[in-house]
C-alpha cells in the first residue's frame, strides 16, 4: 500500500471538510459526537503527514517530528479505543443498545490505559517500511483483537440506519490491514478508517431525513 505525506494531507483536508459539514448539521442533536469523528481524523492524518515529511528528509527538526509522532500515536492507540464507543453511546437512544455501547466504552478505556503504558515505557521510533510507516507499537493478536472489538462492535449495535455498513467496511479494512500490513498496521488501518469516516456525513444525513416529521 503506497501512502505518503501528500496522501495524508489530502485525506486530512477531505475528512476535515466533511467533518465540519457534518458537525454543522448535527450541532443541536445527540449525533454531534459522531460528527466530530472526521474532524479528529483530519488532525491525525495531518500529523502523520508531518511524520512522513520528516522521514523523507523534508526537514530535520526533531521536536516537531516527535510532537507529530506522538500526536498520531495518541489518536491511534489512546483516543480512538475510548472515543469511538463513547460517541456511539451518546448517539444511541435505545436503552439496551446504549447499555451495550457503555460496556464497549468501558473496555475501550482499558485498552487506552494499556496503550498509554506502552507509549510511556517504549522508545520506538517510526520508520518507512514497504511504503508505509512502522511505528513500532504493532502489538500481538490479543491486544489488536481487543482494540478491534471495542472500536467496532458499537457500529453493529447502533440503532442508527446504515451504521452497520460503516461497521462492515471498518471490519474489512481492519482484517485486510492486519493480514497484509501486519508490521505497519497502525498507519494503514488508521488511513483506511479516516477515509471511510466521511460516510458518517451521509449516514447522519440519512437518519436526520428519516427522523424528520
Amino acid at each position: 500500500m503506497c501512502v505518503s505525506a501528500q496522501a495524508s494531507f489530502i485525506v486530512g483536508a477531505g475528512t476535515g471538510a466533511v467533518g465540519l459539514a457534518a458537525l454543522k448539521r448535527a450541532r443541536s442533536t445527540p449525533h454531534q459526537w459522531l460528527a466530530l469523528v472526521p474532524c479528529f481524523f483530519a488532525l491525525q492524518q495531518a500529523s502523520e503527514g508531518v511524520v512522513w515529511l520528516h522521514l523523507n528528509g523534508g526537514f530535520h527538526v526533531t521536536p516537531i517530528s516527535r510532537i507529530a509522532q506522538y500526536t498520531y500515536l495518541i489518536f491511534a492507540l489512546v483516543f480512538w479505543p475510548a472515543y469511538a464507543p463513547f460517541a456511539l453511546t451518546m448517539s444511541e437512544q435505545m436503552k439496551f443498545r446504549r447499555a451495550l455501547c457503555i460496556l464497549a466504552a468501558m473496555g475501550g478505556l482499558s485498552v487506552s490505559a494499556y496503550n498509554i503504558f506502552q507509549l510511556v515505557v517504549s522508545t520506538e521510533s517510526p520508520a518507512v517500511l514497504g511504503q508505509s510507516i512502522r511505528y513500532g507499537y504493532e502489538e500481538g493478536y490479543r491486544a489488536r483483537l481487543a482494540y478491534g472489538i471495542v472500536a467496532m462492535m458499537p457500529l453493529f449495535i447502533s440503532s442508527l440506519r446504515k451504521m452497520w455498513m460503516l461497521g462492515a467496511l471498518a471490519l474489512l479494512g481492519f482484517v485486510v490491514s492486519d493480514y497484509l500490513y501486519n508490521t505497519t498496521f497502525i498507519s494503514v488501518w488508521c488511513f483506511f478508517a479516516a477515509t471511510i469516516s466521511v460516510l458518517l456525513y451521509f449516514i447522519l444525513k440519512d437518519n436526520e431525513r428519516t427522523a424528520a416529521p
